[in-house]
């Protein structure tokens, strides 16, 4: 897990607002000035074969400039330029003064700091880092272990093809509570090679990844033993229940639902 911890600083973008609203000032000054100067009337373009044609316009009237004019030209269009900029420069320059005049806001930082050391052991501080690292994550593209033909067929409520009633649970109740996950990711382990583990999710408030793998057919002798050889085969590469590795057990006695999904999720991942 690696994610770029983002706390935006209250008085470091209130410094650099306060000198962007500064420039923009200064251009503002600029141009007030250059529009004493600017000569009277408009500019007016006409598009013709031959190439632009210009005019000045003044009082209703227009009369033709000559190429030989260019500065005359090059000038009206300037003042048709810092007129149309001046009008977002004011704008702007309010709205950014208006907000600089307002009183400070705390950021999310300093909401969490404010709590007792009692309290704060009990959360983790929001970081929009870790947000887009989920995002990212959660959006990067993976290859899939893929569907015989003549493999059941079952569906969350998203879509997404499953292999059993209760992955379509799981995979529902992820999406509910907001868990990144990935089905059926290809997971390179030593002395096995590549397999593809049911789950792999994040933990949504810190970042952590664990793999969950459901076992729906532990009262298959068969089964139960391929079971134990996966397990011991995550162990061997430093996967270990409740710290980067999650299962599930169901028997045709003993069925999974949602409830138990539930109380997974809560557990771990939230």
């Amino acid at each position: 897990m690696e994610y770029e911890t983002k706390y935006i600083d209250e008085n470091k973008w209130r410094v650099e607002l306060e000198a962007l609203t500064q420039e923009y000032e200064r251009m503002l000054a600029f141009i007030e000035q250059e529009l004493k100067t600017a000569p009277e009337g408009s500019l007016v373009i006409y598009h013709s074969a031959r190439g632009p044609q210009y005019y000045i316009r003044k009082d209703r009237e227009r009369q033709y400039l000559s190429r030989k004019e260019k500065e005359q030209i090059r000038r009206l269009a300037a003042k048709a330029y810092y007129i149309d900029l001046k009008k977002t420069l004011e704008k702007l320059i309010k709205r950014y003064r208006r907000i600089l005049g307002q009183k400070p806001i705390p950021g999310p930082k300093e909401v969490y700091a404010q709590y007792h050391e009692q309290r704060k052991c009990l959360l983790e501080p929001l970081d929009s880092g870790l947000l887009e690292y989920l995002e990212q994550w959660q959006k990067r593209p993976y290859e899939t272990k893929g569907f015989l033909q003549a493999d059941p067929e079952y569906y969350a409520k998203n879509g997404l093809r499953v292999r059993s009633k209760s992955e379509a649970i799981i995979v529902d109740l992820l999406i509910e509570y907001g868990i990144p996950f990935r089905y059926e990711c290809g997971l390179y382990l030593k002395s096995v090679g590549e397999i593809h583990p049911d789950f792999i999710v994040l933990n949504k408030r810190t970042g952590e990844e664990f793999v969950w793998e459901h076992f729906g057919k532990v009262d298959d002798w068969k089964y139960a033993n391929d079971m134990v050889k996966r397990v011991e085969a995550y162990h061997y590469n430093g996967y270990y229940e409740g710290k980067n590795l999650i299962y599930t057990l169901e028997s045709s006695r003993q069925p999974f639902g949602a409830r138990d999904a539930k109380r997974i999720i809560e557990q771990y991942l939230i």
